[in-house]
C-alpha cells in the first residue's frame, strides 16, 4: 500500500541516520510515556442499534461514540446471506489487513480509508479498523465491495432481488411479542392460555367441501387450512392413494380436557390402574388441557379409509397406508410435519404417533424435516444460529430470525412482507421470502 510503504521505510531511514556513523554516549533514559492505542485500532465500541426488514431487504444500523453510524464489525455480517463477508482475513507484517471478498483479494490500511480491490488503490470516506484481531470496516467500504449492499438510510442495506414499488409499512416488532403465531412451541413446559380460542380459524366443511371430515364443523388456522388443501388435493392425485380423511383439527381448552378425563376413565375401568396411574397413562397419550396443539387450531389428525373399514382410526398402522406413507414424505412441502416421530418422546412428552401433523409453514416445515428434528430441538438451534438462509427445493429463498426481547426493541418490519411469530419462550421468529423460485 502506497501511504504504508512511505510510513514505513521513513521509519527505517530515521534509525539510520541515528546509529551511523555516531559514537556511543552515556544518556540519561528517556521518561517513560503511558503507552498510546494504535492508530489502527478502535478504542470505543460499535453498537448495533437497529434492524429493519422489509420488501426492501435488511438494513442494519449501528452507532460507535468516534465515528457514527458508519461503523461495521465483521461479525454483524453474519446477519447476511453466505457470501457477503470477508474470507481469509490476515494481519501482514507490515500492518495491513488482507481478506478475500467473493473471491476478490482485498488489503487495506487500517485507521485509514486507504484499500486496494483487485490491486487498485482506492480510498473510502471514512477509516476502518483492526482492533484486537477484529475486522471493523466502513459501510461505504462495504457497499463498494458488494454490489448487492447499499449504504442507504444511515445504515447498511442487503438488497432483495425485486424491490417492491411502494414504500413498505414499518412497525415494531415488539407489537408482536407475546401474540400467539404459526411457529409458536406448544408442550408441557410451554402452554397456551384457556382464552386462547385458536388463531383466525375457519370452518373447513364449508370452506372446502371436497374434503373429507369425520365430523362437523372443523375448524382450523386460515394460513394452516389453504395449505392443507392443497396438500390433500396433491396427495389424492398421487398413484395408490385413495382418499385423506380428518379426524381431528381445533379443540378448545374444555374440550381437551374432555378428552383427557375420558382417557382417564378408559385406563381405570378397563386396565384396572388407579386414577395416579391412569393419569400418569393418559398424559403420555393425550396433552394436557393448555399443553395441545390442536387448541392452537394449527394441528391436524389424518386417517384413512382403510383404516376406519378395519374398526380402526388412530393407529400406528397409518404409517403403512398409502396416505399416511404420503404425508410421511411430502407433507414438509406444504408446511407440515410429523409433530410426535418415533424415539422423541423424552423431547417432546408425548408418546409416537403417526397421525398428528403440525403445521409450522414453509421454510420450517423443511428443515425439520430434512435435519430429523422436532419443533423443541429445532426451536432450540433458531436461538443458538439466531439467523438462518435456507433454499427450498422450488428455489425460493427464506431469511428465518430469531429475536430475543432485546433485539426486538431495536427492529422495525413490514408486516406484509415479514412473517412474525411469538416462540412462546421468549422469542420471536421473523420468516421472509428472499426471492420467491416460483416467480422467477
Amino acid at each position: 500500500m502506497k501511504k504504508n510503504i512511505g510510513k514505513i521505510l521513513g521509519t527505517g531511514l530515521l534509525v539510520v541516520l541515528l546509529f551511523s556513523g555516531c559514537e556511543q554516549v552515556d544518556q540519561e533514559p528517556l521518561p517513560q510515556e503511558e503507552p498510546v492505542e494504535p492508530a489502527y485500532s478502535l478504542s470505543t465500541p460499535v453498537e448495533l442499534t437497529g434492524l429493519r426488514l422489509d420488501g426492501r431487504g435488511l438494513l442494519i444500523r449501528t452507532d460507535n461514540a468516534e465515528y457514527g453510524n458508519q461503523l461495521f464489525p465483521v461479525e454483524l455480517l453474519d446477519l447476511l446471506d453466505h457470501g457477503h463477508q470477508p474470507e481469509e482475513i490476515r494481519e501482514t507484517p507490515e500492518g495491513l489487513v488482507r481478506f478475500v471478498w467473493k473471491g476478490h483479494p482485498v488489503e487495506l490500511e487500517p485507521g485509514t480509508g486507504w484499500y486496494a480491490l483487485d490491486e487498485e488503490l482506492r480510498e473510502a470516506p471514512g477509516p476502518s479498523f483492526w482492533t484486537g484481531g477484529q475486522l471493523v470496516l466502513h459501510g461505504e467500504l462495504l457497499a463498494a465491495l458488494d454490489e448487492h449492499l447499499d449504504w442507504v438510510d444511515g445504515g447498511l442495506l442487503l438488497r432483495t432481488p425485486v424491490p417492491p414499488q411502494a414504500r413498505p409499512q414499518e412497525i415494531t416488532a415488539l407489537a408482536f411479542w407475546e401474540q400467539p403465531g404459526i411457529q409458536m412451541l406448544i408442550n408441557r413446559d410451554h402452554p397456551i392460555p384457556a382464552e386462547l380460542d385458536g388463531i383466525e380459524l375457519i370452518n373447513l366443511n364449508r370452506t372446502y367441501p371436497d374434503m373429507r371430515y369425520l365430523r362437523e364443523s372443523m375448524l382450523l388456522n386460515e394460513e394452516a387450512a389453504t395449505d392443507l388443501a392443497a396438500m390433500v388435493r396433491e396427495a389424492e392425485n398421487s398413484p395408490g392413494v385413495d382418499r385423506m380423511l380428518l379426524v381431528s383439527t381445533y379443540r378448545s381448552y374444555n374440550y381437551q380436557r374432555e378428552v383427557l378425563n375420558r382417557r382417564i376413565a378408559r385406563f381405570m375401568n378397563e386396565q384396572g390402574y388407579d386414577r395416579e396411574r391412569a393419569t400418569a397413562e393418559a398424559r403420555r397419550i393425550v396433552a394436557v388441557p393448555g399443553t395441545s396443539e390442536h387448541q392452537s387450531g394449527l394441528a391436524v389428525d389424518f386417517t384413512s379409509y382403510e383404516l376406519t373399514g378395519r374398526g380402526q382410526t388412530l393407529t400406528g398402522a397409518f404409517y403403512d397406508t398409502p396416505e399416511g406413507a404420503w404425508l410421511l414424505e411430502n407433507s414438509w412441502r406444504y408446511g407440515y410435519i410429523l409433530r410426535y416421530p418415533a424415539d422423541t418422546e423424552e423431547i417432546t412428552g408425548i408418546v409416537e404417533e403417526a397421525w398428528h401433523y403440525r403445521y409450522v409453514g414453509r421454510p420450517h416445515a423443511g428443515i425439520i424435516t430434512r435435519e430429523s428434528l422436532v419443533l423443541e430441538t429445532y426451536m432450540a438451534k433458531l436461538q443458538e444460529q439466531q439467523v438462518l438462509w435456507t433454499e427450498e427445493d422450488d428455489g425460493s429463498r427464506y431469511l428465518v430470525m430469531y429475536l430475543d426481547e432485546e433485539l426486538a426493541s431495536k427492529t422495525m418490519l413490514d408486516p406484509e412482507r415479514v412473517g412474525v411469530s411469538d416462540s412462546n419462550e421468549g422469542g420471536l421468529i421473523l420468516t421472509m421470502v428472499w426471492a420467491d423460485g416460483r416467480e422467477s
